[in-house]
C-alpha cells in the first residue's frame, strides 16, 4: 500500500476514535431517561429523512401532468382516485396530482415545525439536568472547592461548557437528519438517473471530506482559545462590576475597560473563525454540485436529447439536487461545530465524572440527614473542639494544630490574634465549611458530622464582609427561604433581636424595603445588624460573629455591640475580632498564635483598661 494511502487510512481511523470517544462521553453523560427520549427522537429523525424523500419524489409526477402526457394513468398510486372518482380527464387528474403535492408539503412541513419543537426541547431540558448537576457538583465539593477555583472558571463551567453538550447533541441530531435524507434522498434520484446520482453523491461527498481534513484541526483549536475567551471574559466582567467602586476612585476605568474589550475581542475572534468555518462549506459544495449538476444534465440531454421522460427525470433530480445541496452544507456544518464544542464538552465530561463519584457519597449524607432531621438536636451542654488539626491543601504547614476548646451552652467566648494567625480558619472548621485534617467538633458528645442539616439549625454566622441580594428586607432576613414559606413574625423577632426593627417600621415599606445589590441603600451598621438578623432567624443555639464590626467606625460598633451583649445568656456567642472593644464582655478569650488556641486572662488582653 502507498505511504500516502496508508497516511489516509490512519486519519480516517483517528476520526472514527475520536467519534467513538465521543459517543462513549455522551453515552457516560446522559442519564437513562435522557437516553431513551433520544431514541424516540432518532425515531423521528428517521420518518423526518422518509418525509423529505416523500416531498421530493411528488415533484416528478406533477411535472409529467403538466408536459400532458399519459403517463399519470399508469401510476399505481394514483389508481385508486381514478377508479373512484371515474377520472377520465388528464386535467381534473393533474388538479389532484397538484392537490395531492400540496398536502405532502403541509404535513410534511408541520412535521418538521414539530420536530424541530420535540429536538430543541430535548437538548435543552439536557442543558438545564446538565446545568443543575454541575451546580449540585460544586456545592457538593465544598467551600474548599470555591477557595481554589476561579471565578471566571466556575462560571464557564456552568454555562458555556454545558452549553457545549447541548450544542454537540443538537449538531448529532442536524446530522443524522440530513444524512438520512441524503441518503433517501440519493436512493430515489439513484434509481431514477444513476449517472447523474453517483456523479453528484461523489462529487458531494469529496467536498465534505475535503473540508473536514481541511478545518478539524483548526476547529478544535478555536473552540479552546473560545474557551479560554469566555472564562477571561467572565473573569473581566466579574472583577468589573464587584471593584466598581475601587476602579472609580483610583481612575483606572482604561485599564478594566481595555481588559473587557480584548476579552470580547477574542472571543469574537474565535466566534467569527468558527462560524466562518461552519458557513462557508456550504457556499462552496453549493458551488461545486450546481457545477457538476450543470455539466452531468448537459451531457446527459446531449446522450437521450429532451424526451418527456428525461425531463421529468432531469426535474425530479433538479428538486433532489437544491433538497440535497442545504443537507451537504448542514451536515458539514454540523460536524464543524461537533470540532469546535468538543474541548468544552470534555470539561463538562469531567465534571459530571466529579458529580457521579459524588452522588453516592451524597445520596448516603442525604439518607443519614433524613434519619437525623426527625430528631430535635439542641445544644444543651457544651460544644467541644477535640483536638483539631487543619491545613490547606498542598501545603505542608498546619494552619489549626491540636487545637482543644470546650465551649458551655450560652457562654461567649472571644477569639483574638494577629492576621494570618488562623482566626478565619478556625471559624471555617467550626461552622463546617472545612474539614479538619484530625480531631473532632462534637456537639454534646455528637459529632457535628454526623448531624447535616440539624448542625446548621444550631449555628448562625454573621461575617464581616455582609452578602445581600437586591431583594427587600424579608429575602434577606431569610436568605434562601421562597417568598411564600417565609414566616414574617420569625423575621420581626430577629430584627427586634438585632435592634433593627425600629429602623425598618419607620420605612414606608416596612419589610418591602429593598436594601440595593450588596445591601448599597443601607449604612455599614444596617448590613451588619441585617446580617445578624439573618443568621437569628432560624433562632440558632450559637451565633459565631467572624471580626463582624471590623469595617465600622467607633460609634457604628458601639450601637451595634449594644445588639450582640443582649444575647448574652441567651445564645451561644463567638465572637472573632481584631478589636479588643469587641470582646470585652465575653466570658473566656483564647488567642490562635502558631496554630494553637492559647486562654488569655482579661488582664493579658486588656491590662489595666479593664474595668
Amino acid at each position: 500500500m502507498p505511504e500516502e494511502t496508508k497516511g489516509q487510512v490512519i486519519v480516517v481511523k483517528h476520526e472514527l476514535e475520536k467519534f467513538k470517544d465521543l459517543a462513549h462521553k455522551l453515552n457516560y453523560v446522559l442519564t437513562r431517561q435522557q437516553k431513551q427520549y433520544g431514541v424516540l427522537v432518532f425515531i423521528c429523525t428517521i420518518l423526518s429523512a422518509i418525509l423529505e424523500m416523500i416531498g421530493v419524489s411528488a415533484i416528478m409526477p406533477m411535472v409529467e401532468g403538466i408536459m400532458g402526457t399519459d403517463a399519470l394513468y399508469g401510476k399505481w398510486y394514483l389508481q385508486p382516485f381514478i377508479a373512484i372518482f371515474h377520472i377520465q380527464n388528464k386535467s381534473t387528474l393533474l388538479v389532484i396530482v397538484c392537490v395531492g403535492v400540496m398536502i405532502i408539503y403541509i404535513i410534511k412541513n408541520l412535521y418538521f415545525i414539530a420536530y424541530t419543537w420535540l429536538v430543541k426541547k430535548y437538548t435543552y431540558k439536557i442543558n438545564r439536568e446538565l446545568g443543575v448537576r454541575v451546580m449540585e457538583s460544586y456545592m457538593a465539593q465544598g467551600y474548599i472547592f470555591f477557595v481554589n477555583n476561579n471565578s471566571g472558571k466556575l462560571i464557564q463551567g456552568i454555562s458555556g461548557d454545558v452549553s457545549a453538550v447541548n450544542i454537540i447533541i443538537t449538531n448529532i441530531f442536524n446530522f443524522m437528519t440530513k444524512a438520512l435524507s441524503i441518503l433517501i434522498i440519493g436512493i430515489f434520484i439513484l434509481l431514477k438517473e444513476p449517472f447523474i446520482s453517483i456523479f453528484l453523491l461523489i462529487l458531494a461527498g469529496i467536498c465534505v471530506l475535503a473540508i473536514q481534513f481541511s478545518f478539524k484541526k483548526s476547529m478544535h483549536r478555536y473552540g479552546v482559545l473560545q474557551r479560554e475567551a469566555a472564562w477571561n471574559l467572565n473573569q473581566a466582567r466579574y472583577e468589573m462590576i464587584q471593584g466598581s467602586k475601587e476602579i472609580l476612585v483610583t481612575r483606572r476605568q482604561d485599564f478594566f475597560k481595555k481588559r473587557f474589550v480584548d476579552g470580547i475581542r477574542e472571543q469574537n475572534k474565535c466566534s467569527i473563525k468558527i462560524e466562518m468555518a461552519m458557513t462557508v462549506p456550504a457556499y462552496i459544495i453549493e458551488m461545486a454540485c450546481i457545477i457538476g449538476l450543470i455539466a452531468a444534465v448537459t451531457i446527459q440531454v446531449a446522450i437521450n436529447g429532451t424526451s418527456v421522460d428525461t425531463v421529468a427525470g432531469l426535474s425530479a433530480i433538479a428538486v433532489a439536487t437544491f433538497r440535497i445541496l442545504p443537507a451537504v452544507g448542514a451536515v458539514s456544518s454540523a460536524l464543524n461545530a461537533m470540532q469546535s464544542s468538543i474541548p468544552s464538552f470534555n470539561a463538562s465530561y469531567e465534571t459530571i465524572r466529579k458529580v457521579n463519584e459524588l452522588e453516592e457519597a451524597m445520596a448516603k449524607n442525604m439518607q443519614r440527614e433524613e434519619i437525623v432531621a426527625e430528631e430535635d438536636i439542641r445544644l444543651r451542654d457544651e460544644l467541644t473542639i477535640d483536638h483539631i488539626y487543619y491545613r490547606y491543601p498542598n501545603v505542608e504547614e498546619y494552619v489549626l494544630k491540636d487545637v482543644f476548646l470546650k465551649i458551655k451552652a450560652k457562654s461567649s467566648i472571644g477569639i483574638i490574634g494577629t492576621s494570618g494567625a488562623g482566626k478565619t480558619t478556625f471559624v471555617d472548621v467550626l461552622l463546617g465549611l472545612l474539614e479538619p485534617e484530625k480531631g473532632r467538633i462534637l456537639l454534646d458528645g455528637r459529632d457535628i458530622t454526623t448531624l447535616g442539616i440539624q448542625w446548621n439549625k444550631n449555628i448562625g454566622y454573621v461575617p464581616q464582609s455582609v452578602y445581600l441580594v437586591d431583594e427587600d428586607i424579608r429575602a434577606n432576613i431569610a436568605f434562601g427561604i421562597a417568598t411564600e414559606q417565609i414566616d414574617d413574625d420569625m423575621v420581626w423577632r430577629a430584627l427586634e433581636m438585632a435592634q433593627l426593627a425600629d429602623f425598618i417600621r419607620q420605612q414606608p415599606k416596612g419589610l418591602d424595603t429593598r436594601v440595593g445589590e450588596m445591601g448599597i441603600r443601607f449604612s455599614g451598621g444596617q448590613r451588619q445588624r441585617v446580617a445578624i438578623a439573618r443568621a437569628l432567624y432560624m433562632n440558632p443555639e450559637i451565633l459565631v460573629l467572624d471580626e463582624a464590626t471590623a469595617a465600622l467606625d467607633n460609634e457604628t460598633e458601639n450601637a451595634l455591640m449594644e445588639a450582640i451583649d443582649a444575647l448574652q445568656g441567651e445564645k451561644t456567642l463567638i465572637v472573632v475580632a481584631h478589636r479588643l472593644t469587641t470582646i470585652r464582655r465575653c466570658d473566656c478569650i483564647y488567642e490562635v498564635e502558631h496554630g494553637k488556641l492559647v486562654e488569655r486572662t482579661k488582664e493579658e488582653v486588656f491590662g489595666s483598661s479593664i474595668s
